[in-house]
């Protein structure tokens, strides 16, 4: 495990050519052994291959991936040239409580409503 990784917060996975259009959960990235856990910060989608206003998604490490966001707009993914950051959210300076996730877990995205794109995925986060 790299000290990196467990040490600050790093891109941990990419997926390339993840489709919007898979109605199942898709791993993005699988907690390795060797680790405590994983804590998941961010998670950015960019390099679109068409307009994803369409789609959403839940994101976790669950079977229904939806535990540590249960909903993702892609509003504002409409070109190929724009990113979104999906974070957990501080609602009136109240921090939102997420799962961290233990050794084994595939944290991944499940499509809710289906868009034919591709996109790009960083997961960001650390592990402890």
């Amino acid at each position: 495990m790299a000290r990196l990784a467990k040490e600050t917060i790093t891109r941990l996975a990419t997926v390339a050519g993840l489709s919007l259009n898979v109605a199942t959960k898709q791993t993005l990235i699988t907690v390795p052994t060797g680790v405590n856990g994983m804590v998941v910060t961010k998670v950015v989608f960019r390099n679109a291959s068409a307009s994803a206003a369409a789609a959403t998604a839940a994101l976790g490490g669950n079977a229904s991936a939806n535990d540590w966001k249960t909903l993702v707009n892609f509003t504002n993914l409409t070109t190929t040239t724009r990113a979104i950051t999906v974070t957990p959210e501080t609602i009136n300076a109240t921090p939102v409580a997420h799962e961290t996730f233990v050794p084994g877990t595939a944290f991944g995205i499940d499509v809710g409503t289906l868009a034919a794109v591709t996109v790009t995925c960083d997961v960001f986060g650390y592990y402890f």
